[in-house]
Order: C-alpha cells, then structure tokens, then sequence
C-alpha cells in the first residue's frame, strides 16, 4: 500500500506541477546547436545530488542495517519570481524527479563489499534564469532543456574491511568531490559545487544534469582521513543532443581526472569537521581566449584548477540541534576560463527552534570573479557587458512539514559588477520537496 501510495502521489506532483506550469514548446523541443552554445554560457552548477546517500560514508557505515534493495523517489518543485533587477515581475516554475534503486550485494546475492546504484532523473518547468541572467545561476535543478535520462549507473566493491572502495560506471563528479553537507540545503546552485569547476569542459563536467563513464578509488587512510580520485569522460553526454542519454567514447574528447585528500569527522551519522583539498586537470589542451601563436592560430592551454575546502560544527545543543559553518573556494585557469575564481562562504542552523528541530535556516554567500582576458574578449565584442565579479546571497529556511514533505521559502540578492553597470536582482520563491523511500 505504501508502495502504490508513495507512487501515486508523485506522478500527481509531476503531473500537477506540468499542467499547472507547462513546458514551453521551446524547452520540448531538441536544441539547436547554436542554442546549445547559448545555455553552456551560464553555468549550471548542481546542488548536492541524490546519489550521494548511496555513494557516502554514511551510507557504508549503515550498511549492515540497510535492506537488499531500497528503493527512492524525491521530487522537488521550485516557483522562483523576481522582484526588482532584471527579472522584475518574471517567475517560472522548475521541477525535479529522481527515482533511485540502491542494491546491498551482500544480502541481494551474497556478494560481499558491493553495492549496485541506479538513478534515474527528469526535468521540467521554466527556466527562471532567462530572465536574471546570473551567471552562477539561480536554481540547482534549473536545466537547458527538459528530459528524461538515466543520470547514474553504478558499481561499488569494497575491499580491506571497507577500508578501499573501487566504483566505475556513469558517476556524477559531485555525489563524492568538492562537497560540504552542510551547504546543500541551499537552492542556489554554487552551494553545490564551486563555479570554477562548473564552468569548465565543452558540455561541463560530470555533474547535474550530465553524468559521465568514470573511475574512482577511495580509501580510507585511518580513522579520519580520506583520499579519492578520479577519471571520467572529458565530454559529459553529448552537447549537441542535451535530451536523453549519451554515452560517447571518443579519445579526442580526453578525460577530466580530480582528486581530493582530507580529513573528516563523522558523529552520529553527521559531519561535524571536514577538511579538504582538491585538484582537477583535463587531458585535452583548449585554446586560450585571446591569445595566439606565429601563424595567427589561438594558443593551446592546459584546462586546470585548484580548491580547499572547511566544514565545522561550531556548536550543538544537548538535544543535537547545532550550527553549522562552511567555506570553500577554487580557481580555474583564467587563461581558458572566464571565471577565474569562486568563494563560497555560509552558515546552517539545524533546529532553530527546539520545538522544530529538523528544520533548517541557512545565510551564505557566493562570489565569482572573472579573469581580464574574459574581461577584455567582452568589451572588444562589444555585444556583451564586461563582468567583474558577480555575489550571490541566499537566506533560506526548510521547514519540515512531515516526514516526506519539506517547504522551503528563500530571497536571493544578487550583484554584478559589470561595465556597463547591471541592475542588482532580488528573487523571491518557494520549494517544496517529497522523499519516500521503502
């Protein structure tokens, strides 16, 4: 009953939020290529995905616990209006299904260390971010255009007590890397992974909406510290073809390799300390953005970066509620980047008040700047404002309703500096979110 419950009451979000929301023809349609080109533009950054449950510490450490097959489904709804800026008086609706199956190879078929992790995704709605024009973004499962796909597909083995972990298969880059928890209640994409990396590679990396074939290694090196690497499809799905699926091996696309080493702390199944840092490189060289050699041909530059992360409990209450801080910032080569750098920076109130203790109230902040080569290639084109730098500020508050529902009312403020100068924009909304799992 629970099963036909939780079924039916999420085909009636998807379908509720579509007929009241509909997709434009536009988004319906498949791209065209200069189309493409257009929407690569603004970086879509995600938000801590769904995947990660399944790929985390946490989830290993529960696995004794966890049953054979657990089966998932999150849909999430944000109506997003602008109220000065911009976007002044434009909304939009955007929605997000996920459906997850995680196997337990030790009690599915005996297989011990292993875990199977299929999930599947679909997009819907507006796209809010027409209008402001932010160059991070605006929402985390604001998409290019609508579709259905099969985002990741999986296998984990586990080996030397669980101290080592091998997993291959189509991997989302931010279930695992540049992550903190404790920024993922927040809407706005940079909170999910820095701007720095999400920017990068020709259809951007491994992350939402556009997984990648990959490798990666993880061990343990004791009791808190952590390594990870690393090596996926330079080319995640297929520009040219945003809907659907896509697997394309080619070796003139290269490989993005990222590795991270840490330390984390985890209590009670939370973190409460995270250090970390990371670099990443693409095989493939790109051309710089201004520069060129003798015969008048751009100049081929390694496309690469940098980042350091902090996560900290800074204090808790007897009955566990806490607050929490984080900051994280990367740079990319600002050589073949636009944006040559992104500070993330914010604080989480987990039981604001000790009536409601699974709620949640988030302030952070994100800035950007962006290099004097993307500076210059603008103003020499004369059809695009010179930016800067851009900030971002969200305050945000997710109150759970129950135990399948959260609503999440929030105010973004963002600035651009920019020559021209650009109008300062304020965006209003609300999420609302559904989880079920049996």
């Amino acid at each position: 009953m629970r099963t036909f419950a939780a079924s039916s009451l999420t085909r009636a979000l998807a379908a509720l939020s579509l007929a009241v929301f509909p997709v434009s023809p536009q988004a319906q349609d498949d791209l065209h290529e200069e189309d493409v080109a257009q929407s690569v533009e603004v970086v879509g950054a995600a938000a801590v995905t769904s995947a990660r449950a399944a790929g985390s510490a946490e989830y290993d450490k529960a696995k004794d616990e966890a049953p054979a097959y657990l089966f998932e489904v999150g849909y999430k709804g944000d109506y997003l209006r602008g109220t000065s800026g911009a976007a002044k008086d434009k909304h939009a609706y955007m929605g997000n299904l996920d459906l997850n199956l995680t196997v337990n190879g030790d009690k599915a078929f005996n297989w011990q260390g292993s875990t199977l992790f299929v999930h599947l995704l679909q997009n819907h709605g507006g796209r809010i971010n027409d209008h402001v024009g932010a160059q991070q973004g605006v929402s985390n499962i604001e998409v290019p255009v609508a579709s259905r796909k099969v985002h990741q597909l999986w296998w984990q083995q586990q080996f030397l007590d669980d101290k080592v972990s091998v997993l291959g298969g189509l991997y989302d880059l931010n279930s695992e890397f540049y992550v903190t928890d404790s920024s993922g209640v927040f809407i706005h994409p940079s909170f999910g992974i820095g701007t720095d990396i999400a920017q990068t590679g020709e259809n951007g990396p491994a992350i939402f909406p556009n997984s990648a074939l990959g490798l990666r290694l993880r061990t343990d090196l004791a009791a808190l510290f952590y390594a990870q690497a690393v090596i996926l499809d330079g080319v995640a799905g297929n520009p040219n073809r945003p809907k659907g699926t896509h697997i394309r091996i080619n070796g003139n696309e290269g490989a993005l390799v990222v590795a991270e080493l840490g330390l984390q702390r985890i209590e009670d199944d939370k973190v409460t300390t995270k250090f970390g840092v990371g670099v990443w490189q693409y095989s493939k060289e790109v051309d710089d953005q201004s520069d060129v050699d003798a015969n008048g041909d751009p100049v081929k530059r390694t496309n690469d970066g940098i980042y350091a992360l902090v996560e900290q409990q800074l204090f808790k209450h007897k009955d566990g509620r806490r607050l929490m801080g984080f900051a994280r910032y990367g740079t990319a080569n600002k050589d073949v980047n636009a944006i040559k750098d992104n500070l993330v920076a914010g604080l989480t109130y987990e039981g604001p008040l000790a009536s409601r203790p699974d709620d949640v109230i988030g302030l952070g902040v994100s800035r950007i700047s962006f290099g004097q080569k993307a500076q210059d290639v603008a103003l020499a084109s004369g059809t695009d404002p010179a930016i800067k730098s851009e900030t971002a500020y969200e305050l945000t508050y997710q109150a759970k309703l129950t135990e399948w529902l959260n609503v999440q009312p929030e105010v973004q403020y963002v600035r651009t500096v920019s020559n021209p100068a650009r109008d300062k924009d304020v965006i209003v909304g609300i999420r609302f979110e559904v989880a079920l799992s049996w």
